[in-house]
């Protein structure tokens, strides 16, 4: 749908109704699963910030924008590095370790993603 509605409209046309629905869902189930907005502390408020602006904005919108110019398939590819890159933000921001398993599921899954890159270029 993405796609289809990216050939047409404008980048920020596109991702304000859909950013805007998915911000008014995220409210009504806070408030029917009675989960208060206030009472956080300054630091839990900017990693809130720091999740709408990163992985939001830049990270979602870079994907939307790509929609107008390549196939959904291989945007969809891409997006499965998204954990691989959260994962290495964690290791640096936040201290967590890599272990074993992290490390071989990151080189899995980017390899994934790099064959499955190649054969949709080949069909093409």
């Amino acid at each position: 749908m993405g796609r289809k509605l990216r050939k047409d409209q404008d980048l920020i046309a596109y991702i304000f109704p859909v950013y805007s629905t998915a911000g008014m869902v995220l409210i009504i189930f806070s408030i029917a699963f009675q989960k208060p907005f206030i009472g956080y502390s300054p630091s839990t408020y900017l990693f809130l910030f720091l999740l709408a602006l990163i992985p939001q904005l830049i990270g979602h919108t870079t994907f939307n924008w790509a929609l107008k110019y390549l196939p959904a398939s291989m945007v969809a590819i891409a997006i499965l590095g998204e954990p691989v890159g959260s994962t290495i933000l964690a290791y640096f921001i936040l201290g967590e370790s890599l272990t074993l398993w992290k490390v071989f599921g990151g080189i899995s899954i980017f390899a994934g993603i790099l064959i499955a890159l190649k054969k949709k270029t080949l069909q093409s």
